[in-house]
């Protein structure tokens, strides 16, 4: 009876432990991404805009990244003509070589893999933790939009239902059925502190 009540005890506290390390809003990475935007808002900026302009090119733009931060592997087709800066389109698997200083030099900040590309919106993730039961995925978006902090929960509610709520200085997203989750927090107008945990 013992061992049990002390397996028991155990499983607990791993639970609690997985829990309380992985919950958000966690907040950990908020300082040096905070940091980052208000150094390189210029930069983010610019982006923006030559961001705008790819969508009107490619509509279907799903990220932008770089072969020095990650490997294109796409075994049906062959793009290992493709080096530096490239984007990937959505509804195909197409790659496209890209030449843009602008972007270029955001991909070279450190922690930087790749811009994603939704909507109204681009984010960027810059760190993540977490273990078998939980990982949490920490970086910020940019949206021109009014109602910035709603653009990238209500991408959240299309996709999987659940509803907005405030809490803290921000707003949260729980999947009505899975556990993730997702908080954003207005940095400065147009960026947005996010992380999502799943």
């Amino acid at each position: 009876m013992r061992k049990k009540n002390s397996q028991w005890m155990i499983l607990l506290f791993i639970v609690v432990l997985c829990l309380s390390s992985c919950s958000i809003p966690n907040k950990k990475y908020y300082p040096e991404v905070s940091s980052l935007i208000i150094a390189e808002e210029n930069l983010f900026r610019n982006a923006a805009e030559e961001i705008s302009k790819l969508k009107e090119e490619y509509p279907q733009i799903w990220y932008i990244s770089s072969t020095e931060k990650q490997t294109i592997y796409e075994p049906a087709q062959d793009f290992s003509h493709i080096e530096g800066l490239y984007i990937r389109l959505f509804s195909e698997e197409v790659y496209r070589s890209l030449d843009n200083p602008v972007l270029e030099r955001v991909l070279q900040l450190e922690g930087v893999k790749q811009i994603s590309i939704s909507g109204d919106y681009f984010s960027i993730f810059l760190g993540s933790e977490g273990n078998v039961t939980l990982s949490i995925h920490c970086g910020f978006y940019y949206t021109d939009l009014k109602e910035g902090e709603e653009v990238y929960i209500n991408r959240k509610i299309e996709l999987s239902g659940g509803e907005m709520k405030e809490k803290g200085r921000g707003w949260e997203w729980v999947h009505p059925t899975r556990g993730q989750r997702a908080y954003v927090e207005k940095i400065i107008d147009n960026f947005y502190y996010c992380e999502y945990a799943y």
